[in-house]
């Protein structure tokens, strides 16, 4: 991070200060398949990843406008919120970055699947697909994060029937 002061905590040199981002993610069920994106961003490394749809907050939205915005664009479907589901911390070292995720249950509404804009992609990040997958094909996936990913099938055959604190997890990045 530039400016900052670092420091070494076991061996790794960590920032003094890191970047703050509340993050919202859609959990998208088609019967028993599951919604997920493969995107590249230099935050995940050189290799495209399966990801649970979502992103960052962006100035006063709220978690749930957050979800339908970053669905709708990385996935071209348009969802409703219907409650949370999972709360699930991370930090990440190189990038100097702690993630607060907020995993939302979410109906279709509308939209079509594939349907996202070039021009949405970024230099950043680029999508690169988006479908239904079942826990068959997500076995053949690492879909991240993988904290949700081992347990959100059990979840989505029982009806998803708590909200569920995945805890918290550091890396010195995300290759690790």
């Amino acid at each position: 991070m530039p400016g900052s002061r670092r420091f070494a905590i076991s061996g790794l040199t960590v920032p003094e200060q890191f970047q703050h981002r509340a993050r919202a993610v859609g959990i998208i069920p088609d019967g028993d398949r599951l919604l997920a994106s493969n995107l590249s961003s230099p935050l995940l490394g050189e290799d495209p990843h399966w990801l649970w749809p979502g992103g960052r907050v962006e100035g006063e939205g709220s978690l749930e406008q957050c979800v339908v915005r970053e669905v709708r664009e990385e996935t071209g479907l348009i969802v409703a919120t219907e409650r949370l589901i999972y709360v699930y911390q991370s930090v990440n070292d190189e990038f100097a970055i702690q993630n607060a995720e907020f995993f939302f249950l979410c109906r279709v509404t509308g939209g079509r699947l594939g349907d996202w804009r070039a021009e949405d992609n970024s230099e950043q990040e680029v999508i690169r697909d988006a479908r239904f997958l079942t826990r068959e094909e997500s076995g053949t996936e690492e879909i991240w994060p993988m904290a949700v990913t081992v347990r959100v099938w059990d979840d989505l055959a029982a009806g998803f029937p708590a909200v569920v604190d995945l805890g918290y997890v550091r890396r010195a990045s995300y290759e690790d």
